[in-house]
């Protein structure tokens, strides 16, 4: 199987290129000589190698940069204003103080205080880890979040399969916590704009397009309750339909205590990564009252790289120099950054080639919808198409489509345009959905009818809570 996806991805490596420029130089197809025609082709290259990963998507997040500017679709200054969006810092500010949450064990220490709060039922466990996910994913990639979740529970589950005698109930409880976290880290993700890319994306795309700002804290304010609805929604799924596992008490004192010693006591340096996570957070939510009354401007890009900065400059008494260090930050996924820049770019060419004016004037002749119905067609496309292609993806291919329905329909774009942004974090079903449901298939602990059976019903529960949510 890996040997006929390899040659499928150089396949694709040789074929995608020849084809697009064949088609750039052949006279007969003049549609494809305009801007919007080269936009066209170039567009459909990029979203085939984000969602095979011909090369790593990085790398391929690098094409806008100079087929853009070559071809003419866009000039190298619009191209390069793109990547160096605010909403691309906010993301930045975010990656450093999820460092400093790293190299100080300030998750494990959070992840045991949940643990020891709950107690030692596994639904109990799960449900500890599940919170501890989803509100680490507030704040930290969904990536991040899964990478140290999942290395705190492969100690819990050792500590488990040594005093469960019943193989079947200790394996559900395996797959329901290795799901759990994955899922729950891609529901939290969505509370803050920070928590996942398409969040940042669709701000960036409402600034630009329509002057309208998406804070932080009018982002919690709205979709924070709608997260914990569909955290609830999971949490029922998992325990009453899909995984079913004993009640039994386990004693965990012994494990707590243990791994507790290991973190050693609350060092200088925990507490001062601590403040500083407060007082952003703080910050961010009341970014407008902080306006007001000191007359200054502050963004939330500005109030990430300033929780950043102090902890660059402020000494440690860990290790010699400060808490925070280049070494150690230059490690964050400078990746992501790139992936943004490039579906910012490929959004701003959609309209800026006049491709979106076309499809503007094709849509008024097709058939009046309710806005309900519509709400239901871009939700329900972007929850089972992000399944194979990136987030990020996803957006650019979906943003310029809602702005054109939402003035058709005579509704906010918003109405649309958050929905489909929260589907786009939403891919639950298959391993190749999110980097979270690829690192927990990894672990071998779930069998993919698992998490096809689980992430599909969790698909369609998601849907009819963003229809209920938003629709009315």
């Amino acid at each position: 199987m890996e040997k006929i996806f390899l040659i499928w991805k150089r396949f694709l490596l040789i074929f995608l290129p020849c084809f697009c420029f064949f088609f750039l130089n052949f006279e007969s197809y003049s549609f494809f000589q305009s801007q919007a025609g080269s936009f066209v082709l170039v567009g459909f290259w990029i979203l085939f190698w984000w969602s095979f990963e011909v090369v790593p998507i990085p790398v391929t997040s690098l094409l806008p940069l100079f087929l853009f500017p070559l071809l003419n679709i866009a000039t190298e200054n619009e191209v390069v204003l793109s990547y160096s969006h605010p909403v691309i810092f906010l993301f930045m500010g975010g990656f450093f103080l999820a460092k400093a949450l790293q190299i100080t064990n300030l998750h494990k220490r959070v992840a045991l205080k949940v643990l020891s709060l709950i107690g030692g039922s596994y639904h109990g466990i799960l449900l500890a880890f599940m919170m501890t996910s989803f509100f680490l994913s507030m704040w930290i990639s969904n990536t991040a979040t899964v990478l140290l979740m999942l290395s705190v529970a492969s100690g819990v589950l050792l500590f488990f399969e040594e005093r469960d005698h019943n193989p079947s109930s200790f394996k559900a409880f395996s797959a329901a916590l290795c799901l759990g976290i994955a899922y729950s880290s891609s529901i939290g993700g969505t509370a803050t704009l920070i928590g996942t890319p398409p969040n940042g994306l669709l701000s960036s795309y409402l600034k630009k397009q329509y002057d309208i700002e998406l804070s932080m804290f009018e982002w919690i304010k709205d979709i924070f309750p709608f997260s914990i609805l569909l955290f609830g929604i999971l949490w029922v799924w998992f325990v009453y339909v899909v995984f079913r596992f004993p009640k039994q008490k386990i004693e965990v004192k012994d494990y707590l205590k243990k791994e507790e010693s290991k973190l050693g006591v609350y060092s200088y340096d925990e507490k001062v990564v601590n403040i500083v996570l407060v007082l952003t957070a703080f910050a961010w939510i009341f970014r407008p009252l902080i306006e007001e009354r000191l007359s200054i401007f502050l963004s939330d890009s500005m109030i990430a790289i300033l929780g950043s900065l102090i902890l660059f400059s402020w000494p440690s008494k860990r290790k010699n120099g400060f808490i925070l260090d280049w070494t150690t930050a230059s490690s964050i996924p400078w990746g992501i950054l790139l992936m943004f820049g490039a579906g910012l770019s490929l959004a701003n060419a959609f309209e800026s080639t006049g491709l979106l004016k076309m499809v503007a004037d094709y849509l008024i002749n097709t058939p009046q919808f309710s806005p309900f119905f519509v709400l239901f067609l871009f939700s329900a496309s972007a929850l089972f198409l992000t399944e194979f292609l990136t987030n990020s993806a996803a957006m650019a291919a979906f943003l310029p489509l809602l702005s054109v329905f939402a003035e058709r329909y005579n509704i906010p774009v918003t109405y649309l345009a958050i929905p489909c942004t929260l589907c786009c974090s939403f891919a639950f079903m298959l391993p190749i959905g999110t980097p979270p449901n690829a690192i927990v298939f990894s672990s071998g602990r779930v069998r993919l009818s698992q998490m096809i059976f689980a992430g599909f019903g969790l698909n369609l529960l998601a849907l009819l809570a963003i229809l209920l949510y938003f629709g009315f």
